[in-house]
């Protein structure tokens, strides 16, 4: 039933957080959800596995039986990590991560180790100082910055920008209070979209469409919301004010994906619109959950059962 455009749209999107909240599980039982996606039908929405940085050593035995062997040069079906560090303000801490990112890769490049590498850092920063201070120091990975949204961040995309790096936007939490305004996000994404910088978001993106969530107060954003709104703006079928109302709406009737495009409200995009916007600006989504992303897909009649095994 995965078509191509759903492909184009959705592939290799969730970086999978089981070890965050709310889901909070255990290390064995993160790594064991991560290696059951990835080997069943549901595995071509698999991106990454999020990590901190300060707990690889032990991802190295429980990954053990579940991640393929290392036998270099080979690299096909080796586990991608994205390890999020302390933040640069905790410098000494910040060091010691890195340190730990580098030994992991050389550990598990080693013939026989389960196959496994650090491609991403998630990394939050406050301000362009402690980004340029962290920049000297990182290893060759990808970095995704976390910045603040309660402000105007178009400064520190331009710094990120002239390094090739991505942001990193924070969309929801465990109270209300982390959860940013629709205006926010469309904001945000409005910035990296004319910055040319590529962004993952992650929390409260557990469900495809906006939703109210009364046991926490408030509403959280959906993540077909969120790809199909950068989406849309990146190829220019909406804009800014067009985005805040995708990004708000609710019906699970909004958003068709068929064989010609991805369509809202009477605007549409095609596949290859849809698949250059997730290589340059929406990358990934973090989620605690791969089951409740794939549900509400089955759902929208997107996904068939045996492609969310």
């Amino acid at each position: 039933m995965t078509n191509a455009t759903l492909h184009a749209l959705l592939g290799e999107s969730i970086d999978y957080a089981g070890l965050y909240p709310p889901a909070s599980l255990d290390e064995p039982s993160a790594v064991s959800m991560h290696g059951r996606l990835l080997s069943g039908g549901a595995a071509w929405i698999g991106a990454r596995l999020v990590w901190p940085a300060g707990r690889l050593p032990a991802l190295g035995a429980l990954a053990s039986g579940h991640a393929p062997i290392a036998e270099p040069p080979r690299t096909e079906g080796a586990w991608a990590i994205s390890a999020v560090t302390p933040a640069i303000a905790q410098w000494d801490d910040f060091m010691a991560a890195l340190d730990a990112v580098e030994a992991f890769n050389d550990r598990h490049a080693t013939p026989g180790e389960p196959a496994m590498r650090v491609d991403c850092l998630e990394v939050k920063a406050s301000n362009a100082d402690e980004i340029e201070r962290a920049i000297d120091v990182l290893p060759e990975c990808f970095t995704y910055w976390e910045l603040p949204v309660d402000r105007d961040v178009r400064g520190l995309l331009i710094a990120i920008a002239d390094e090739g790096f991505g942001a990193k936007i924070r969309t929801g939490g465990t109270v209300a209070a982390a959860h940013p305004s629709v205006e926010q996000v469309a904001a945000f994404i409005e910035a990296c979209t004319r910055g040319r910088v590529p962004f993952k978001a992650t929390a409260g993106l557990h469900r495809a469409l906006r939703h109210a969530v009364p046991a926490i107060g408030c509403t959280q954003h959906g993540f077909m919301n969120v790809i199909v709104g950068a989406c849309m703006m990146h190829a220019g079928a909406i804009d800014r004010h067009g985005l805040e109302r995708l990004l708000a709406d609710e019906r699970p009737t909004a958003f068709t994906v068929d064989a010609q495009g991805v369509a809202w409200d009477g605007h549409r995009i095609t596949a290859a619109q849809a698949a250059a916007a997730r290589a340059q600006l929406m990358h990934s989504f973090g989620s605690c959950s791969y089951d409740e992303p794939l549900e509400d897909l089955l759902a929208m009649g997107l996904v068939s059962k045996e492609e969310c095994a």
